[in-house]
C-alpha cells in the first residue's frame, strides 16, 4: 500500500518536518511498494504547481478514467482494493479512505511536536501566528505526541483552510 501525506493550510507553511517524519516511511521504517510522489502550490495559488513522482511499483491507470466524476470513480476503484486518495485544487483538499488515513489540525495555541520516525521535534509557536491553521492528513501519524484523528473506512473528508469542512 502506499503511504499518504497532505496539508491544507489558511497561510504558507513549510512541510519540512512533517515530510522529514513521512520521508523515512518510504523504505526505512515502513515498506515501499508502490512508489511515492509530493505536488504542491508555489507562491499562492496563482503562481504554480510542483509536483514530483517516483513510479516505482506503481500501477497504470488510463487518463481516460479521470473524466468520471469523483462520485462514480471513487465506488468503482474501491471495489477492487485500497483506494486511499487525496486530490487538491490548492483551496481546498478532499482525502477518502478505504483503509487507513489520520488527520490532525494544527491551531493556536500550538506545541511542541515530535516525530515517530526521526529524532527530530519542533515547537510550532515559534514559526505561527495565532490565526494559522494547518491540517495534516496522512496515512499513519507522524507524530507521537498529538491527538491524531482515523478515518473510518469509506469516510470522505474536505478540507479548507486547515480545517475539516465536511
Amino acid at each position: 500500500m502506499c503511504q499518504l501525506l497532505g496539508m491544507n493550510c489558511n497561510a504558507p507553511t513549510d512541510v519540512t518536518f512533517s515530510f522529514t517524519g513521512f520521508a523515512q516511511r518510504g523504505g526505512r521504517t515502513d515498506e515501499h511498494a508502490d512508489g511515492w510522489g509530493i505536488a504542491f502550490f508555489e507562491g499562492g495559488n496563482d503562481k504554480g504547481l510542483r509536483h514530483f513522482v517516483d513510479h516505482q511499483s506503481a500501477c497504470d491507470s488510463p487518463v481516460a478514467e479521470l473524466t468520471l466524476t469523483l462520485r462514480e470513480l471513487v465506488p468503482s476503484i474501491a471495489g477492487h482494493g485500497t483506494f486511499n486518495f487525496m486530490l487538491s485544487n490548492g483551496q481546498a483538499l478532499w482525502a477518502h479512505a478505504s483503509t487507513r488515513l489520520h488527520y490532525v489540525e494544527r491551531k493556536h495555541p500550538f506545541a511542541h511536536a515530535q516525530l515517530s520516525d526521526e529524532e527530530l521535534s519542533i515547537d510550532f509557536a515559534q514559526y505561527t501566528q495565532p490565526t494559522d491553521r494547518v491540517a495534516v492528513v496522512v496515512t499513519a501519524p507522524l507524530t507521537v505526541n498529538e491527538a491524531w484523528v482515523p478515518f473510518e473506512p469509506g469516510q470522505p473528508k474536505v478540507f479548507v483552510d486547515g480545517v475539516v469542512a465536511g
